[in-house]
């Protein structure tokens, strides 16, 4: 299977040691919405890899934190962004070499 990957990528946040990108179907809340640590990584995360294989919209929220792990403000890099990481199923018939 190859689907075509989406990235994001963000300006780094001056003081910040890491960041967590959030995203969710339904508006994002820090407390519930699913996350994943990024670490400094800050360009070219692999929203597939982050989403799985799905074929949804996503609202996508990155938010700073410190070595103490406080997090700051969340900032909304996309609401609604549709995203197609299902490729099409089933076996192909009737093929020839001409």
């Amino acid at each position: 299977m190859k689907v075509n990957d989406k990235f994001l990528k963000f300006d780094p946040l001056a003081g910040a040691d890491g960041y967590r990108v959030y995203y969710d179907t339904e508006p994002i809340d820090q407390v519930s919405s699913p996350n994943e640590d990024v670490g400094n990584q800050t360009e070219d995360i692999s929203m597939h890899n982050l989403l799985g294989t799905v074929d949804d919209t996503f609202n996508i929220g990155v938010v700073p934190y410190d070595n103490a792990g406080n997090e700051g403000d969340i900032t909304i890099i996309v609401e609604n962004y549709p995203f197609d990481f299902v490729p099409p199923v089933g076996t192909i018939t009737g093929g020839e070499i001409y």
